[in-house]
């Protein structure tokens, strides 16, 4: 997880549920490795965060703040990226070069 406040997101989600900080890094990196899109795998998990704070959450006695923080921390995050988004959609985004990246780890 990267750019556009993820990184920091994911340390607030870690703070809340390690378990669902983990699991959602895991859905990152399995997009990114599928797609090649590591803002598609960040775009995922904005919307999938709130989801899970309500399913893994319920019953807590600060339930509905934890809701609406995780609310306004996608909504948030989808606008930071919302470049990314059109890029997506007109197919313009960059994707990851993983036969760059051996190369580079091989030259050092």
């Amino acid at each position: 997880m990267g750019g556009k406040g993820i990184a920091a997101s994911l340390g607030m989600i870690l703070t809340i549920n390690p378990w669902l900080g983990i699991g959602l890094t895991g859905v990152v990196v399995l997009i990114a490795a599928l797609t090649g899109y590591v803002s598609l795998g960040s775009i995922t998990v904005s919307f999938l965060y709130p989801i899970c704070i309500a399913v893994l959450l319920r019953g807590n006695a600060h339930y509905a703040a934890y809701i609406v923080f995780s609310i306004l921390q996608a909504l948030l995050s989808l606008f930071c990226h919302r470049k990314n988004i059109l890029r997506l959609i007109h197919h313009e985004e960059n994707k990851l070069d993983f036969k760059k990246i051996s190369r580079l780890s091989k030259k050092k």
